[in-house]
């Protein structure tokens, strides 16, 4: 878009309806900005947090909490099977992992169970947070929650405490293709590099599966991926987190999530 031009992510939404849209938010953390936009301006139906350090407790709470929306009833725990796997190791992209555990340097497509007992015996020193927080398979959870706003908008929220690159297509094969993404890289993921944007984990492999989406919601502060461009001028949202003002991106050949399997399994 030019210097010129002023349109507001708002803006962008009155013209451009994607009903029954999908939202997925990796690294959500409690950043409520995003849903409430692309919920009550672009009418999106189901959003999707996916997070590692945020425990159920903490989510339930977050969902609670959101402006302008309440819960329809109590949220609803999901287990693996919900999304069509059979082990919440299969929503952890195992080469995220790989750099923790230099007593391994195999190339099976799996932990095994003793990977994982010692994983779990010898995680102080392992991981680089509190052992306590440690985010494995271990402590993953799940659940859903119907929402509603005053203006009679309904939404799907889901919450995922999983690994979020290899959740993205966990979730898209159980019939969540993302319509929009959420990118914004709050630090460097266990790679020891970003995540989330064109110079992450996510972009990497979400080409090779066949699951661009449609738009993005692009932080300033992150790489925007390639093939996309800007429509909208930058904002920041009550609610967000870090106050990076965002961007809506689209595909610029117009196209959305084409998807066949990713290469290589999860955990």
């Amino acid at each position: 878009m030019t210097g010129q031009e002023e349109v507001t992510p708002e803006d962008y939404f009155a013209r451009t309806i994607y009903a029954n849209g999908i939202l997925y938010y990796p690294g959500a953390g409690r950043d409520y900005g995003p849903l409430r936009l692309f919920a009550e301006h672009g009418h999106f139906s189901t959003v999707i947090h996916a997070d590692w350090c945020v425990d159920q407790q903490e989510a339930n709470r977050f969902v609670r909490s959101i402006p302008n929306w309440r819960l329809v009833d109590e949220p609803m725990p999901l287990s693996p099977e919900d999304f069509g796997v059979d082990d919440w190791r299969r929503c952890w992209a195992r080469e995220l992992l790989q750099p923790l555990l230099d007593w391994n340097d195999g190339d099976a497509d799996t932990f095994s169970d003793e990977d994982w007992e010692y994983i779990h015996e010898h995680r102080d020193g392992l991981t680089v947070v509190d052992a306590e927080t440690y985010p494995s398979p271990e402590i993953a959870s799940a659940f859903k929650a119907n929402l509603v706003s005053p203006e009679g908008l309904s939404l799907e929220f889901i919450f995922m405490a999983t690994e979020a690159v290899q959740t993205y297509f966990v979730m898209a094969e159980a019939g969540y293709a993302p319509t929009a993404v959420v990118l914004q890289d709050h630090g460097n993921g266990w790679a020891g590099r970003p995540m989330f944007g064109g110079e992450g984990e996510l972009y990497e492999r979400a080409p090779k599966a066949g699951a661009l989406p449609q738009m993005l919601f692009v932080a300033k502060n992150t790489v925007p991926w390639p093939d996309y461009e800007r429509v909208t001028d930058w904002r920041v949202y009550e609610g967000q987190m870090h106050n990076h003002p965002r961007a809506i991106f689209v595909r610029r050949d117009g196209g959305g999530a084409d998807l066949r399997r990713p290469e290589g399994p999860g955990l």
